[in-house]
Parts: C-alpha cells; sequence; structure tokens
C-alpha cells in the first residue's frame, strides 16, 4: 500500500534527523519527492498537500489517524480550513 511507503519513509526521515544523517535524510526526501512526482493522482488530497508543501510531520500524523492536524499559514485548499 503507498500510504505505507510513504509512512516507512517518514519514519525513516525523522531517524535521520535525530541522527543527523545526512545521506539518510536526502535518500528518504528524494523517494518522497518521487512518490509525490509520479503518484499524486493516486494519493488522498490532504495527504498530498501535506507532502507537497513538506509538512512531514503532519504528513505523519495524518497517515497515523491523529485528530486536530493544526492548520497551517496557508489557510487550506479550495478555501477551506485544512493544514499545511
Amino acid at each position: 500500500m503507498m500510504e505505507n511507503e510513504i509512512k516507512r519513509l517518514l519514519l525513516i526521515l525523522r531517524e535521520s534527523i535525530s541522527r543527523s544523517d545526512g545521506q539518510g535524510m536526502a535518500d528518504a526526501l528524494l523517494a518522497l519527492d518521487r512518490m509525490v512526482e509520479e503518484r499524486a493522482p493516486e494519493l488522498p488530497p490532504r495527504l498530498l498537500h501535506f507532502l507537497q508543501n513538506r509538512s512531514y510531520e503532519k504528513a505523519l500524523a495524518h497517515l497515523e489517524g491523529q485528530p486536530n492536524i493544526p492548520a497551517g499559514v496557508c489557510g487550506g485548499i479550495h478555501g477551506q480550513k485544512t493544514e499545511s
């Protein structure tokens, strides 16, 4: 499932950041960028919005089903108040 792969990459990114592992961060970011570029039409709009705006913690929270993800500065997509 694509969402599971995205979650895995986001967790790798988080771990790489905590270890100051530049190569791990670069690899995870590249894989996430490719997934967004190649599979954007298949992604849920809210998740795609988070990924395109590099709101990776919000994307992970969304994938984990966390409620009340704080809204970002963009004010949402399509005039609706959603998070960025």
